[in-house]
């Protein structure tokens, strides 16, 4: 049974709300996971030849909803509805981003975000890394990675990379050359990362979209 932990949200994710986990939280093997109580700040070793897990929703449910946001174009004046749970889907523990897309009002679009940061005011270095992997779900679509960088000041920069989807769960791997600038000049930095966004946009449809891990993959 889902749980709707996560509701949505009028105004978007303050960027440097939530730490990103220690850096020796990182996926082992293929992808089984290793946790430290550490804060980032304590951790000096990088195991950049491991990939490093963001997330992988296995913590208590008040813990993610405290990490995620979900809003949609309303917060530009546009009507498209957006909600997220977490729960089974199609096997896959995960959290599941659905609503509908409208482009009326100019808007067009829904997501669910999380901060990344290493300390108040301090953005997520990842660029030890090549990329991310995330293990999505998707039906219907277009969807995208949408990531902010410091070099993102207005609400409409960011980068985007295209998450294609079937019907089945799939390990996509987005490199960081893949994410294209939004409304910005200057080229995507992994070393100034604040924020990440799963997003359904561009086109009138019913969202359904489910992510169950996301990493950076050395």
């Amino acid at each position: 049974m889902e749980r709707d932990m996560l509701k949505p949200g009028e105004q978007e994710m303050n960027d440097t709300a939530v730490d990103v986990p220690c850096p020796k939280l990182y996926a082992a093997a293929k992808f089984g996971s290793h946790r430290c109580n550490e804060r980032p700040a304590a951790c000096n070793e990088l195991p950049a030849s491991m990939p490093l897990l963001l997330d992988d929703f296995s913590e208590p449910s008040d813990v993610i909803a405290a990490r995620w946001t979900v809003f949609s174009d309303r917060v530009m004046g546009g009507v498209s509805t957006a909600n997220a749970t977490l729960g089974w889907v199609d096997g896959q523990y995960a959290l599941r981003l659905t609503g509908n897309v409208s482009l009326e009002n100019n808007g067009g679009f829904v997501q669910v975000a999380r901060a990344l940061n290493n300390g108040p005011g301090r953005p997520f270095d990842a660029s030890a890394y090549d990329g991310l992997g995330l293990r999505l779900w998707g039906a219907g679509g277009p969807y995208f990675l949408h990531l902010r960088t410091e070099d993102c000041r207005a609400p409409w920069q960011y980068y985007s990379a295209p998450l294609p989807v079937d019907g089945a769960w799939e390990e996509l791997v987005v490199p960081w050359h893949e994410c294209e600038p939004v409304s910005l000049r200057e080229p995507f930095d992994p070393s100034r990362l604040i924020r990440l966004g799963i997003v359904a946009a561009k086109r009138a449809f019913s969202a359904n979209v489910a992510v169950a891990r996301v990493t950076c993959i050395p």
